[in-house]
């Protein structure tokens, strides 16, 4: 009995269950029930005593806050929670310093991350052994309830390129404290605060980063109907600022951006207080963190309308409105604006009512987001720009449209431009005695806002072209925006300026892969008052000092790469350039083509910490070109500007575009992805076009020298279709499955680990009126090849195939061919019934003469498969049966595991 109670709690330790959870599981079954605790039977609660530190002892240390299961005293339970603690500690134990001998010290499983944060608690060895590994997450969020009648705080931690969170909560319940984890894995604490809790943890986390986040980011919880009309306590600050003090040497954590949020409690508490006491508490959080990494803070007001609308607060809102616009408003306090934090910060959000915008205090930054932008606070930041402009040039984004007729209704002087009897832009010079004048340029949603310089003709005009290149405005819209531009100018530029003496002539004698790929011609006409092919040598010239700057330089940056890739098509000679320039790589992860039904395509590029994304769609016989980069942050990035290749379709210049990025990558590329956009109710009921990979196929053949496996990737993604299965349903050989020939013939065989195939999910289209005659006919002829995808001749005859590597079929549309697959290393499916691994092992069997690996996504039916194999041995939760080679009569040792079906040959001497 006490094995199997070992081994129970083994499976719930590596399941991810809480002490307190293995508990409450374990007592039914240790008190012969079969089944737990019925819902309307009370459930034990486990006695928890925390660790109480000794007075006197110095500041505390993570090591000290290990939390000590009490024995119950109940006779009827023959395993205590102190038993199950020593038992987890152990299993603990082992896990983590097999991490550490192998040197795993970084973590990114979130199970693993989730059982260092609360095992930590269990003994002071662990707490140690804890405290030696790294955590990568990409954000955390801190969440926090602290009402009379309502106390509870949350934490959220999101793996990186995930999208789902996961919540660690912690309720105050009296005196204890109870966490649950994705509510789930109820822990009770004893004695404690949950507010102490949680922030132990959140230091813990910020303290363990191995790479910093994208994203810090604190929250009150809003208010809601029934809650009571009061504000939030924010003490838990307080207590965060001072067990971050003990455990965190200054500038220690590493954010890109900080999102804190404010009440204003202390606004209504004192209406005479000229310091706003309220921006005091984001010092508590800002001063830990490493200036440079910060490069945004978002700040947010709690939403208090219901509570300074009571009848507590109601006359001190009235007055606070009356003294001044500001008064009712935060402010940042001295003691903020002098930190390097805020100093080096590059971007502003606060995008909130309630947040005053200092104008004076925003000179040193790049990009300001508001929520909105009135006429009068128009007025304020021209006032406050006449004395304190801007160090450089800068972007303030502004969420709801800006009234553009009331501005220049306030200010005639102004130039508006309209687009359709609508207004689009409208520019503005401040004017100042003796001094350069300032430039605000107005359109919905934007003002770009710098400093004039009157006398430098070349200088003004190059940096305005400059702007529009690094937005990657086309030449030719570019050349628009300038003639615009400069109509609203008080005196004229020189007329033609222009561009410095170029770098010099380029090599031109290597071939041109890209299949003759064609580049605009730009003709000036007589008409214009600055020549389109000024803009275009301006563009040559930000273009060659792009390339110098990334020469010699491994780029991982996603906005340089695409940078790099709107500059090659500029014109022939920045193409020319981006060939005959062998010191410019990039590194990337992964890059994934996504084929959709309207001819459009798309590029994912992956880097370690970024992603972006190109989009060819046509645009009657011409393509259209996107760039997006970390569209989360930036989402109109690459909304507005096109780059418009004519007479091209959107897969040539997919195509090319990829060729050109496998050729510049350094080293073996992780991931290569070939997938289907899913089918929507917008789509017509037909399989998708994918006479693209043909296009793909002849570009890389192109690109090739003199052998075809060109392309080093450790993993290929590949998805099918079954199109051509319901053209020819009699035919004996799946001709869909040659389309995977295009694409892993180019693949070096020696780098290829994994292969991964899928068929795109087509059960709408093959039910459609067009298909489903066939369909039904298919079904009823039983023989599981005729639905089920098999790889044809040319594959399997291909050393690409061939190769000693992972397959992962995990798709219910593709057949289990073991013929196919006694070579391989491992093989990936998502489930496996009896019948399907007798018929795997009939043929492993055969011909198996190495070790070999099925993995399973569902977990296998261990206590069936016992039954089915009379002749096996148990050992904890895995069967063993011995074989023997069909052929070569070798022993063969079968493993079944959970979700694991092991061969091992016996290698005889």
């Amino acid at each position: 009995m006490d094995e199997q109670v070992r081994h129970f709690l083994l499976e719930r330790f590596n399941a991810g269950d809480s002490i307190d959870q293995a508990y409450s599981d374990l007592l039914p079954i240790l008190r012969g029930r079969a089944i737990p605790i019925d819902a309307d039977e009370p459930e034990p609660e486990p006695d928890f005593v925390a660790y109480e530190r000794a007075e006197g002892s110095g500041p505390p240390r993570f090591s000290d806050r290990i939390e000590n299961y009490a024995s119950r005293e109940d006779d009827e339970d023959r395993y205590y929670l102190t038993n199950i603690r020593d038992l987890y500690n152990e299993f603990a134990l082992e896990k983590f310093n097999k991490l550490k001998e192998n040197g795993e010290k970084v973590l990114k499983r979130m199970t693993d991350i989730l059982q260092l944060i609360t095992l930590r608690r269990i003994t002071r060895a662990f707490s140690e052994l804890a405290n030696w590994f790294e955590i990568r997450l990409e954000r955390v969020k801190f969440e926090f309830a602290s009402v009379v009648d309502e106390q509870w705080a949350r934490i959220d931690i999101t793996e990186e390129r995930e999208d789902l969170s996961t919540s660690i909560l912690y309720l105050q319940h009296r005196r204890s404290v109870l966490v649950s984890y994705n509510g789930r894995n109820l822990t009770r604490i004893d004695n404690r605060n949950h507010k102490e809790i949680a922030a132990f943890d959140l230091a813990f986390i910020l303290q363990r980063l191995e790479q910093p986040l994208e994203e810090l980011k604190f929250r009150i919880k809003p208010y809601e109907k029934n809650d009571r009309k009061l504000f939030p306590n924010l003490g838990v600050y307080s207590i965060i600022d001072s067990i971050l003090r003990d455990y965190v040497h200054p500038y220690q954590i590493k954010t890109q951006c900080l999102n804190f949020m404010f009440t204003r409690e202390q606004r209504f508490k004192d209406i005479d207080c000229e310091d706003c006491l309220d921006s005091e508490n984001l010092m508590c959080i800002l001063k830990y963190l490493e200036p440079g990494t910060l490069d945004c803070l978002a700040l947010r007001v709690w939403d208090d309308a219901h509570v300074v609308t009571g009848w507590q607060h109601i006359l001190t809102l009235l007055k606070l409105l009356l003294k001044c616009d500001m008064c009712n408003m935060i402010i940042m306090r001295p003691t903020i604006l002098v930190t390097e934090q805020w100093k080096r910060l590059e971007t502003l959000d606060i995008r909130d009512l309630y947040v005053f915008k200092d104008w004076a205090r925003f000179t040193h930054l790049q990009r300001i987001n508001l929520f909105s932008f009135s006429v009068r606070e128009v007025r304020q930041a021209r006032l406050i720009f006449k004395h304190f402009p801007p160090r450089r040039e800068y972007q303030i984004t502004v969420e709801e449209p800006m009234n553009l007729p009331g501005i220049h209704r306030a200010y005639p002087e102004t130039n508006i431009h309209h687009v359709g009897g609508f207004p689009e832009r409208i520019n503005m010079i401040l004017e100042r005695y003796f001094q350069k004048p300032i430039v605000m340029e107005f359109t919905t949603n934007e003002v770009s806002v710098h400093v004039w310089n009157g006398n430098e003709d070349h200088l003004k005009m190059r940096n305005f072209l400059l702007n529009k290149f690094k937005k990657r405005v086309p030449i030719r819209l570019a050349h628009e925006y300038l003639v615009r531009w400069t109509s609203t100018l008080k005196y004229d530029l020189v007329e033609q300026v222009q561009p410095r003496v170029r770098i010099g002539n380029l090599p031109r004698e290597r071939c041109c892969f890209f299949c003759e790929e064609p580049f605009e011609e730009f003709e000036d006409n007589e008409s214009d008052r600055y020549r389109l092919t000024m803009v275009r040598d301006f563009y040559e010239e930000f273009a060659d000092e792009f390339f110098a700057s990334i020469e010699n330089i491994l780029q991982e940056k996603v906005d340089n790469i695409l940078q790099l890739m709107f500059c090659r098509r500029l014109s022939k000679r920045c193409s020319e350039r981006t060939k005959t320039t062998k010191t410019i790589e990039i590194q990337m992860e992964k890059l994934k083509v996504t084929i959709y039904p309207n001819k459009e395509l798309r590029i994912y590029i992956r880097t370690k910490r970024e992603w972006g994304r190109i989009i060819y769609f046509p645009k009657g016989p011409d393509t259209c070109i996107a760039y997006y980069w970390n569209e989360q942050d930036c989402p109109k990035a690459g909304v507005l500007y096109k780059t418009v290749v004519k007479n091209r379709m959107p897969c040539f210049l997919a195509a090319s575009d990829l060729t050109f990025l496998i050729r510049r990558h350094s080293g073996i590329l992780d991931e290569l992805e070939f997938t289907l956009d899913t089918w929507r109710k917008t789509h017509p009921l037909e399989f998708p076009d994918i006479s693209a990979l043909e296009v793909f196929d002849e570009f890389f053949q192109a690109s090739a020298k003199k052998c075809l496996e060109t392309i080093p990737v450790q993993k290929l993604t590949f998805m099918f279709t079954r199109e051509k299965r319901f053209q020819d349903p009699d035919s004996e050989e799946w001709q869909d499955s040659h389309a995977l020939w295009f694409i892993l013939k180019h693949l070096i065989t020696e780098n290829l680990a994994t292969l991964a195939l899928r068929v795109w999910d087509d059960k709408e289209v093959v039910n459609s009126e067009k298909y489903r005659e066939k369909y039904e006919r298919l079904k009823q002829i039983k023989i599981e090849g005729r639905l089920k995808m098999f790889m044809n001749d040319t594959i399997t005859a291909m050393d690409q195939w061939r190769q000693r590597m992972t397959l992962d079929i995990r798709d219910d549309l593709l057949m289990k061919d073991w013929q196919q697959f006694t070579h391989f290393l491992e093989v990936q499916v998502k489930s496996m019934s009896i019948a399907e691994i007798d018929a795997a092992l009939a043929v492993l069997l055969r011909n198996l003469t190495d070790d070999y690996g099925i993995q399973v996504d569902t977990s296998l039916p261990l206590n069936a498969i016992a039954r089915h194999f009379q002749d096996h041995e148990r050992n904890d939760d895995t069967l063993t049966i011995a074989r023997t080679s069909f052929d070569n009569l070798i022993p063969v040792h079968i493993d079944f595991g959970k979700y694991r079906i092991s061969l091992f040959v016996e290698q005889l001497l």
